[in-house]
C-alpha cells in the first residue's frame, strides 16, 4: 500500500523541504567526517555509482547538526524508513561510540565532543 493507505504514513512529511543549511558543502563534511563510507556497511563510496546520502538519524529534517547526521548507502538508508525507533537507537549508540556524541533521553543531541 502506498500514501495515506500504508501503515508506514507520516502524514506527508517526506515531501516537506529541507532547510537552507542542508547543503553539499555540509553533506561533503559528513562523508569526509564518516571516511567516505557507509557507516552501516561499510561499502566505500567509490564503489556506489553515486554520492552516498547522508541521513538524519532523528529523522528531523530541521535538524542538521553535524552529531545528527550520518553517511549511509542507498541500500542501507532505504532500510531505514521502516521500525525508525530502533533505527535511531542503533545510529545514535553507533555515533556515540565511534564520536563519543551525546543523546538525551529525549533523542536530542545534548552535548557536542
Amino acid at each position: 500500500m502506498k500514501g495515506e493507505k500504508s501503515s508506514f504514513w507520516k502524514g506527508g512529511i517526506c515531501r516537506l523541504p529541507y532547510p537552507f543549511g542542508f547543503d553539499d558543502v555540509l553533506k561533503a563534511k559528513i562523508r569526509e567526517r564518516d571516511g567516505y563510507k557507509c557507516m552501516f556497511c561499510g561499502v566505500p563510496q567509490i564503489e556506489c555509482e553515486k554520492l552516498l546520502p547522508i541521513h538524519h538519524i532523528d529523522y528531523d529534517k530541521n535538524n542538521c547538526a553535524i552529531e545528527n547526521l550520518i553517511t549511509l548507502c542507498i541500500r542501507c538508508h532505504s532500510k531505514t524508513n521502516h521500525y525508525r525507533k530502533k533505527w535511531q537507537s542503533y545510529f545514535e549508540s553507533l555515533m556515540k561510540k565511534i564520536y563519543n556524541y551525546t543523546y538525551s533521553s529525549l533523542n536530542k543531541i545534548s552535548g557536542k565532543v
